[in-house]
């Protein structure tokens, strides 16, 4: 079983296995829980799987946060755990965002970075109008409200049409979450800043992964880092959308994996 550390303490976080650490940020709406099919990777590194501020078992933050305050609370979490080696960070979507701030504020904690799913660039205008309005539809409607609308985006067809299984897991996790954290986030990734001009400051091995259904960080995203980011390396899975780590476990596994033991 993992062990568990309270929020008190510091961020909620899963640790399994021995070795050079890996960190994997979670995607929006949802919590570690995800990454429960990635528990298998803790065969080769110590893995931490943290909520990140209002998911989970996370408190709800008290004030607007930016993602550089998440990186902050992550770095926190790591001097909590007496984490003193460069980490593997990996994140998924609005993890992503989180991983490319830590990236930024925290270059001499990094040996690699993942980075599944996500994207560099801001919201633009219609994006962030979306984002406000889903905001509404999470007062309205709870996060319950948020994941059904969410999920004919989030999951690729291929998905949609063969694995239910994913779409009960994806709506359980996300339904779950407090209202005002969803909100927090909804908030926080709105106005997020553009990461872009730091990429070519990037300076690790960077594993970039997208899912060829992706509507929502499409193969472009992915291009685009992996055409500034020095160290990068760009994998495409085949019949799978924003959720990759979740809709094609072995798949996703297997890539990192494979990165994994070149890097280490």
């Amino acid at each position: 079983m993992p062990e568990s550390t309270p929020p008190t303490a510091s961020l909620p976080v899963d640790i399994l296995g021995r070795g050079p650490p890996l960190v994997l940020l979670h995607s929006f709406p949802l919590d570690r829980r995800m990454w429960k099919h990635q528990h298998s990777l803790a065969d080769i590194v110590e893995l931490f799987l943290p909520d990140i501020p209002g998911f989970g078992g996370a408190d709800v933050p008290t004030a607007p946060i930016s993602v550089e305050d998440v990186a902050d609370s992550v770095a926190r979490m790591l001097d909590v755990q007496n984490v003193r080696d460069p980490i593997v960070l990996g994140g998924l979507s609005m993890g992503g965002y989180v991983a490319l701030a830590f990236a930024r504020k925290y270059p001499e904690r990094l040996r690699g970075l993942i980075l599944a799913d996500t994207r560099a660039e801001p919201d633009d205008e219609p994006t962030k109008v979306a984002r406000t309005k889903t905001i509404a539809l999470a007062r309205q409607h709870g996060s319950a409200g948020v994941v059904r609308v969410m999920l004919q985006k989030l999951l690729g067809p291929t998905t949609l049409r063969t694995r239910p299984h994913v779409e009960a897991e994806i709506e359980a996790i996300g339904s779950s979450q407090k209202v005002a954290g969803v909100i927090a986030a909804l908030e926080m990734s709105r106005e997020r800043p553009d990461s872009t001009p730091g990429l070519a400051d990037i300076a690790v091995p960077t594993l970039l992964i997208v899912g060829d259904e992706d509507e929502i960080s499409p193969l472009a995203c992915a291009q685009t880092m992996n055409a500034k980011i020095r160290l990068s390396e760009l994998a495409r899975i085949p019949g799978v959308g924003h959720m990759s780590a979740m809709e094609d476990p072995e798949s996703f596994n297997r890539t990192v994996r494979a990165w994994l033991e070149r890097l280490l």
